[in-house]
């Protein structure tokens, strides 16, 4: 089973709602970069795979959200992380779901034909951990057919 892993730096967005605007549909600009540095990481990722998958095969998602831990948090709330580690679900904004959505688009056309073909997805969202950097870590798995 071939797999691919990578990381998107930076605080996980999730996918903006979409405008309309003289009926015309307009993205929000957060998500098109986000998602466009989703595409360059993927595309980065899967030029560096040793064997090329069949990129139409159904595949597994496993996304991991990191958030950094916001400075208004009270000392309270920052020793109950540290004790507990990143394993503390981290609750709030954005939804999982729409940084689900995100990832998903961003890899479209690239580490697969369309997100239709994902046939198994898991996503977690934590706190960061010491001096770890907020980011998501993807790991694709193209299914034997």
């Amino acid at each position: 089973m071939l797999e691919l892993n990578f990381t998107i730096k930076g605080e996980p967005t999730g996918k903006g709602r979409v405008r309309f605007f003289g009926g015309h549909a307009v993205t929000p600009k957060k998500t098109r970069t986000y998602e466009a540095q989703i595409r360059y990481e993927a595309s980065h990722a899967v030029e560096h795979m040793v064997e090329q998958p069949d990129f139409s095969a159904p595949c597994s998602v496993r996304i991991s959200a990191f958030y950094q831990i916001p400075a208004s948090y009270t000392k309270k709330k920052r020793m109950q992380i540290a004790e507990h580690g990143c394993s503390v679900v981290r609750p709030g904004k954005p939804d999982l779901d729409n940084v689900i959505k995100s990832v998903l688009d961003g890899m479209n056309g690239i580490v697969f034909s369309d997100d239709v073909q994902v046939v198994r997805l898991s996503a977690e969202k934590f706190w960061c951990e010491g001096d770890e950097t907020p980011r998501v870590d993807v790991r694709v798995k193209w299914e034997e057919v």
